[in-house]
């Protein structure tokens, strides 16, 4: 199987989670924020914003992972970005087609080869990031020079892109674990 991939995306191996993280599987689940989804072997928290992704991997090497490192690639985990960035050699990444919508990305472990890309609860092609009709994609070096920030109002940021004048809206997630 394997795991959607949008926006910045953490994948974490679940065989870590269950040997390492305090409190297993289930902790683990229950203090992580994002936009979530799992497969029997991967985890994968998607964010709007590549700064959540790192705070997330920030805290998984605060419980253990990563041999307590919160680098971008990890034996635990990983931070790739959506069909791009840097990539371990546990992950593999895979492309598929929505039927009646586009191209999806994906990752699974290395030597298993199903490609069903697993999506979170309520995902749709049509509201999806992966949908270029709905979404814009800047890395972090863009954002800085055409986003100027606005402010942030119920945990959603306002961004005006200095190119057009048009607003900009990134959802923000709280810091896991400290609900």
């Amino acid at each position: 199987m394997a795991v959607l991939l949008e926006c910045a995306t953490v994948v974490v191996r679940r065989a870590a989670v269950e040997e390492k993280y305090p409190g297993g599987w289930r902790a683990f689940c229950s203090e992580c924020s994002g936009r979530l989804c799992a497969d029997e072997q991967l985890f994968a928290a998607s964010y709007m914003s590549g700064e959540d992704a790192r705070i997330f991997c920030e805290f998984l090497a605060g419980r253990g992972l990563g041999g307590g490192q919160a680098q971008p690639i990890t034996p635990d985990f990983a931070f790739v970005g959506q069909g791009e960035g840097h990539w371990p050699d546990w992950l593999q990444l895979v492309r598929a087609e929505v039927p009646g919508g586009g191209p999806i990305w994906g990752c699974h472990l290395t030597g298993t080869d199903d490609v069903w890309i697993h999506t979170p609860s309520g995902w749709s092609w049509e509201r999806s990031m992966s949908n270029p009709a709905h979404s814009h994609h800047l890395t972090d070096e863009e954002a800085a020079q055409y986003l100027e920030f606005l402010g942030n109002r119920d945990g959603v940021d306002t961004y005006r892109d200095r190119r057009t004048g048009k607003l900009a809206y990134v959802a923000r997630v709280q810091r896991p674990g400290t609900e």
